[in-house]
């Protein structure tokens, strides 16, 4: 095999376990929000959507690096060894304020890092959307119109994950005093409502995906 098939297959993986994981998280967290449940079950259903959280996560930061890859490979994309470093740098950075911020989320330095992440995927969904407008206007890296719009898409992706979290955050202080003091309509109300808001930005990111691979597969434009 080939270095190119191995990072080919991987690629494929990357779409399979960031999808797949993905969906498990969705509906272990809409699982979590049925009152009519224990609190034990659901409290099993939002750790299990918690932990399964890690690898979609860990998944759209490897698509960067390893998709840049393979166009190079291509030839579809004119970047050198120090370009490649930067992009690996960069993936590798969001891994690990990601995985950081997840082990202190209920400390103040988790939250820190939280905002930390925000501002990171402002940044990077920013400097990845910025690029694909600037390539079909003529002057960008990218020279195919399909490849830019992938990577204008995976800019979008980095925002909507930071709706997700901005969604869910009310979300894990009303679960939280449900756990403490018991259920309460109004409490039951705003998890309710904090699980479907962000369900809302995760749909957005589904149809990002798929957009994505259907566009590396047909390459229509």
């Amino acid at each position: 095999m080939s270095w190119y098939a191995f990072w080919n297959y991987l690629h494929i993986l990357i779409l399979v376990f960031w999808l797949g994981t993905d969906l498990g998280v969705m509906l272990g967290a809409r699982k979590s929000k049925d009152a009519s449940l224990s609190l034990e079950s659901r409290m099993v259903a939002l750790q299990l959507a918690l932990k399964l959280d890690v690898i979609p996560r860990i998944m759209a930061a490897l698509a960067l690096p390893i998709g840049m890859l393979l166009a190079r490979h291509l030839g579809l994309v004119q970047i050198d060894n120090l370009g490649m470093a930067l992009m690996w740098l960069v993936a590798l950075g969001w891994i690990a304020i990601n995985l950081a911020a997840g082990a202190t989320h209920d400390q103040p330095i988790g939250r820190t890092l939280q905002k930390i992440q925000w501002v990171y995927l402002v940044i990077l969904g920013g400097a990845l959307f910025g690029t694909a407008v600037w390539s079909w206007a003529g002057s960008g890296p990218f020279g195919l119109n399909w490849l830019a719009l992938k990577v204008a898409l995976y800019g979008v992706i980095c925002w909507l994950a930071i709706g997700i979290d901005w969604a869910f955050g009310p979300g894990v202080v009303a679960f939280a005093k449900i756990t403490a003091d018991g259920s309460a309509p109004e409490l039951e109300q705003a998890y309710s409502a904090s699980v479907d808001n962000s369900v809302r930005f995760v749909l957005g990111l589904y149809l990002c995906l798929l957009l994505i691979g259907w566009l590396g597969v047909a390459k229509p434009l």
